[in-house]
């Protein structure tokens, strides 16, 4: 393209109008596309930040039940091993065997093994 002896001496000293409208419409547009983005990621992390502070608690109140459960079957326990203690002492062994008709065995129904 060739340009006339006036046009290649006169120095570009600004933006026409027209181009400076342009940019002043692209910087608006991406400025105005920064902001949105910014919101849809504030959105969101409000969003993800109530959804873990409900599982959050949900969590917790699980445990808790967990917590309640275990100090139940500990009491359990000890109820059980208390019953397993009574059942197997020799006084009651005793009295099972006399109401079943057993007697201690007499000395010559002893064998002693080596």
């Amino acid at each position: 393209m060739i340009r006339s002896a006036a046009q290649a001496r006169t120095p570009r000293v600004g933006m026409t109008t027209r181009s400076r409208n342009k940019q002043t419409l692209r910087a608006e547009g991406t400025t105005k596309m920064r902001e949105l983005g910014l919101m849809v990621l504030g959105a969101v992390l409000l969003i993800l930040s109530a959804v873990t502070g409900y599982q959050v608690s949900q969590v917790s109140r699980d445990i808790a039940a967990y917590r309640e459960e275990l100090k139940a079957f500990g009491i359990e326990e000890e109820r059980l091993m208390g019953e397993i203690d009574r059942l197997k002492s020799k006084k009651n062994l005793e009295k099972l065997g006399k109401s079943l008709g057993l007697h201690p065995p007499k000395k010559y129904q002893v064998v002693h093994l080596r």
